[in-house]
């Protein structure tokens, strides 16, 4: 097997022949399938469905409904390679999980050439795609420890930027790096020089026209290089360079005039005095964590992912100013189940009357008419200060157990006896991770809810009034219990691949984020439009076809693919060079006219493995 729940290594995932002949049901009387049906036969894969179809019984069935309904039609994914990527190429070229290889990537159209950045390797890959079922290393770039560490790369025309952390420790203002695309034939990249940026660079993005560069400085906090606790700002970047050999420009747009917003969510306000090392009132600015910025198509907006902060702030390209900072409402999850436990023996799909906060991890943009929409990838993410890298503990969550047992749930608000009970058991809801300040009454002292951290799934706003328009639900984590039951909610943890792999670490994530959606992307190829996201613990890719004829973006579960094998432990199948993408952490589109095989490709970089998979979108 070279991925869980397949008919045989390189077809897409669907449900098994014989689970899918129990489920339909045939309406012999009519002759033909009925909607149910017809929304599972797209589901099978490619494999199976050729088998259904040499069924003789199956064969009549189909012709017929072919005959009255039309040409019959499924989307599927063909896996076209796989590549490992070194972690080292001096003194010699070396292989190793958890070598941080890669785990950002970004596209050249023109040339067909990959760009991968591998942070702990300080490496950037460049891979030529001029034929993506056999791509090539052409050429790979060491960052030195004096420059930093790479953690983002984004091109545009005949520019490549990378955002790089400082080289003296992550608190200080990093860089980002300019390179000359790479064409084939030459001898490496060729340096463009260099931009200071923020506090921990972490992401970045150009404007369609390439006139403006974009970077997200997170500013994480921790220790200086003289142990002494700092907490830096979190700000925006926008760089313009005149190709003319100008001076470039750089501003700085700050979180500034937020402290007194008590709708946002600022976790470090909840730190007690006594234990915060700076003896100052901590400000939003602070606590601000820029995770991603997406662009409109017209370049007059950027929206900007606070993902600890669970908000979504707009920028102004022409006036370069905040213009509005919204906090993202809660996910309610009383009517879609969920796995809250690894502890439950398996898989357990239950409803509770749970609320959780989405914090999206990537964003992307749809604009229909004047009307623009938000995609995002509902991660999640918790807050935590350890003693060795802060110099004190603090952490903004808690077991459920934990917190009903200390009796920190207002029992009257909640007003759900079974439910509270539930949330002391491991096998139910107590060992799922859960806020100790969002829901929290600050008059009482209790929690007036329970409150989850991500949303196991993604969403779809009207950025007009951030209203929400599409949530996947529970749909995400239902396909993968259908369909891969071996490997829902895995894991792959860096001091335990000598003897665990997928399949023995099944259910091990369902007390924390679940499959963990933290990357995605959206292509209006053509006009056949597509929402690809991608599940970092299982190393599973959800693709979606997108509907937008009423105006508003419907997107349509279409199939999964999960690469590699499952019955191993990590480390042998990378040895093997079946691990898959480990640790998905980058999805991307390649469209049908910026590639040889004039189909939409996806690739996918998986951030443990050191990989990138391409896979092509087939419709029959």
């Amino acid at each position: 097997m070279g991925g869980q729940q397949l008919t045989n290594r390189d077809s897409p995932f669907g449900l098994k022949v014989l689970k899918a002949l129990s489920r339909v049901q045939l309406h012999q009387s009519r002759g033909l399938f009925s909607a149910y049906e017809s929304t599972l036969m797209y589901r099978l894969s490619c494999a199976s469905f050729i088998e259904l179809i040499q069924s003789t019984r199956m064969k009549s069935l189909i012709l017929l409904s072919v005959l009255v309904h039309g040409a019959l039609s499924f989307v599927y994914l063909e896996k076209l390679s796989h590549m490992k990527l070194p972690s080292k190429i001096t003194p010699s070229v070396q292989y190793q999980m958890f070598g941080g290889a890669a785990e950002e990537a970004a596209y050249d159209k023109q040339r067909r050439m990959l760009y991968v950045v591998g942070e702990e390797s300080r490496l950037l890959h460049v891979m030529d795609l001029s034929d993506p079922k056999n791509p090539t290393l052409a050429t790979t770039h060491q960052f030195t420890s004096s420059d930093g560490t790479p953690r983002d790369v984004a091109i545009c025309g005949d520019e490549v930027a990378v955002a790089v952390t400082s080289g003296i420790k992550d608190v200080y203002e990093g860089h980002v790096y300019f390179f000359n695309a790479f064409t084939g034939g030459s001898p490496g990249l060729t340096p463009d020089g260099k931009l200071p940026a923020g506090y921990f660079p972490d992401m970045l993005t150009f404007t369609s026209d390439c006139k403006k560069l974009l970077v997200a400085n997170e500013g994480r906090p921790g220790k200086d290089i003289n142990n002494v606790f700092t907490d830096p700002v979190g700000s925006i970047t926008i760089i313009e360079r005149d190709r003319n050999g100008g001076p470039p420009s750089e501003r700085t747009v700050s979180f500034t005039g937020q402290d007194q917003r008590f709708d946002l969510r600022f976790p470090i306000r909840y730190i007690p005095q006594n234990l915060w090392p700076i003896k100052v009132t901590p400000t939003f600015e602070e606590d601000a964590t820029p995770e991603y910025i997406t662009v409109t198509p017209d370049n007059k907006y950027a929206y900007i992912i606070l993902q600890k902060n669970n908000a979504v702030a707009r920028i102004s390209l022409g006036t370069y100013e905040i213009t509005s900072v919204t906090p993202i409402p809660k996910k309610d999850w009383s009517s879609y189940t969920i796995d809250p436990s690894d502890r439950d023996g398996g898989v357990h799909l239950r409803q509770f009357p749970l609320k959780s906060i989405r914090q999206p991890d990537n964003a992307k943009v749809i604009t229909i008419g004047r009307n623009n929409f938000l995609v995002t990838a509902d991660e999640g993410l918790t807050t935590s200060f350890t003693s060795a890298h802060d110099g004190f503990v603090w952490s903004d969550h808690s077991l459920a157990d934990i917190l009903a047992r200390q009796n920190k749930f207002d029992t009257v608000v909640i007003n759900n006896d079974t439910f509270v009970e539930d949330l002391k058991m491991d096998n139910k809801a107590g060992r799922l991770m859960l806020s100790t300040i969002d829901g929290l009454n600050l008059f009482t002292g209790k929690m007036d809810e329970a409150t989850h951290f991500g949303g196991r799934g993604f969403s779809i706003w009207k950025t007009s009034d951030m209203s929400l328009v599409f949530d996947s639900g529970d749909e995400i984590e239902k396909e993968l219990a259908n369909s891969m039951k071996t490997v829902f909610n895995t894991d792959c943890i860096r001091n335990t691949i000598t003897y665990q792999g997928p399949e023995n670490l099944r259910d091990t994530q369902s007390d924390d984020y679940g499959p963990k959606i933290g990357s995605l992307d959206y292509i209006n190829d053509n006009g056949a439009q597509y929402i690809v996201v991608g599940s970092e613990t299982t190393g599973t890719i959800f693709l979606y076809s997108v509907n937008t004829t009423s105006g508003t973006p419907k997107p349509q579960f279409e199939t999964a693919y999960r690469t590699g094998d499952t019955d191993y432990v990590w480390s042998e199948l990378y040895d093997m060079g079946t691990a898959g993408d480990a640790g998905l952490s980058a999805v991307g589109f390649i469209g049908r006219d910026d590639n040889a095989l004039n189909k939409t490709l996806i690739y996918v970089i998986g951030q443990y493995s050191g990989s990138v998979s391409l896979f092509q979108i087939v419709t029959m």
